[in-house]
């Protein structure tokens, strides 16, 4: 058993008027996944910015993701300015209403990247065709815990 250690930075939560908006759950306690992952349902989905899209983020939230994890670079100053753009978007969505789903932003970092690679290629039982199939992916899943 490893264990990894990065820090994270919980998206905002405010109320504005007697009304909520942004991540109201802190809870990121979840099976790691990847954005492709057939099901989220009480998973830790890993993105990277690039991967973040306003449709996307709306499919996680509606599809009950346990927590969502979306690192960014490091250097922002080399985001063209459709990255922006598309950020900006994403941003809007998040703050404008309130969000079940716990929302975390880290920088990208070589452990991570690490971890991400493995998630997003290893087997899990969401892609399993059988059951029995499903508890052999089980055993031989890395089983990141975030």
């Amino acid at each position: 058993i490893a264990v990894h250690e990065f820090t994270a930075y919980r998206m905002n939560q405010y109320s504005l008027g007697g009304n909520d908006f942004g991540c109201k759950s802190n809870v990121v306690n979840f099976e790691a996944r990847s954005v492709n992952a057939n099901i989220v349902t009480r998973r830790c989905v890993l993105l990277s910015m690039g991967e973040v899209t306003v449709d996307r983020m709306k499919e996680l939230i509606d599809n009950k993701a346990g927590a969502i994890l979306i690192s960014i670079p490091q250097n922002t100053s080399q985001l063209t300015d459709v990255d922006v753009e598309g950020w900006n978007e994403v941003e809007s969505l998040l703050m404008e209403a309130p969000i079940d789903t716990s929302v975390y932003f880290t920088y990208e970092q070589a452990e991570l990247a690490t971890i991400y690679h493995q998630v997003r290629t290893g087997l899990n039982s969401d892609h399993a065709a059988t059951a029995v199939a499903a508890l052999g992916n089980v055993f031989h899943s890395n089983g990141y815990q975030i």
